[in-house]
């Protein structure tokens, strides 16, 4: 392996890509193969996390 080799560090690459963890309904729905009712009664049971509401319409995802 060759000491002219310039690479960045991890944490450089991870820092470097954006990164929202609040997602909305839909973009949930994309990633768990279930519908919308399961993933309600999932929240209901506290197998997953309680949106935050962020207007009267709004609540997204953690």
């Amino acid at each position: 392996m060759s000491s002219t080799m310039n690479t960045a560090p991890k944490t450089e690459r991870i820092i470097s890509q954006p990164f929202d963890p609040l997602i909305r309904l839909p973009q949930v729905l994309q990633i768990l193969p279930i519908g919308k009712s399961s993933f309600w009664k999932m929240i209901a049971e506290g197998r997953a996390p309680r949106g935050i509401k962020l207007g009267k319409k709004l609540q997204l995802g953690n």
